[in-house]
């Protein structure tokens, strides 16, 4: 609660994220806790974040993908399974009944030619099974949200 005052709801995820997989703190009791921090500077910051924290979160392994989850809430797009796997490849995120996969790049965890030649066997799979893959890189999510958000919406928009 201490630190909410001074952070942004991405970090708060993240610390929480890290905590929780520590086994040191867990969204239900944060939940709890932010119901007695009333008139703390940042309280409501920490509340909002704990009222939107879903097991989806918990399935997370980095701040790129919270913060990908962060911006499916804000474009009001149903959130995706997390890691999960698709024709035996762990896919970052994906939509199975849209059959729409993201995978999440970060330029430290995806440079070189094995990473390189890996991820596009794992899209040439995953297009196989009938999924559209697209790849969404930390400096797009972080420079161009409202491009990526128009691409779920555009993507995951409910058909009749």
């Amino acid at each position: 609660m201490d630190l909410s005052a001074r952070l942004d709801e991405d970090r708060i995820r993240s610390m929480l994220r890290e905590a929780e997989w520590l086994r040191i703190a867990d969204w239900r009791e944060l939940r709890r806790a932010t119901e007695s921090g009333r008139g703390r500077a940042g309280i409501a910051r920490l509340r909002k974040v704990a009222a939107e924290w879903t097991e989806t979160d918990s399935d997370t392994r980095s701040d790129l993908e919270l913060r990908f989850l962060s911006l499916c809430r804000r474009a009001d797009v149903p959130l995706p399974i997390v890691n999960g796997s698709v024709s035996g490849y762990e896919i970052d995120c994906t939509w199975p009944n849209h059959q729409f996969a993201v995978e999440l790049d970060g330029y430290g965890t995806h440079r070189g030619r094995s990473a390189f030649e890996s991820d596009r066997l794992r899209d040439m799979v995953v297009t196989r099974a009938g999924f559209q893959v697209v790849r969404i890189s930390d400096r797009m999510l972080k420079n161009r949200p409202e491009e990526v958000a128009a691409l779920l919406v555009d993507r995951l928009a409910v058909r009749t």
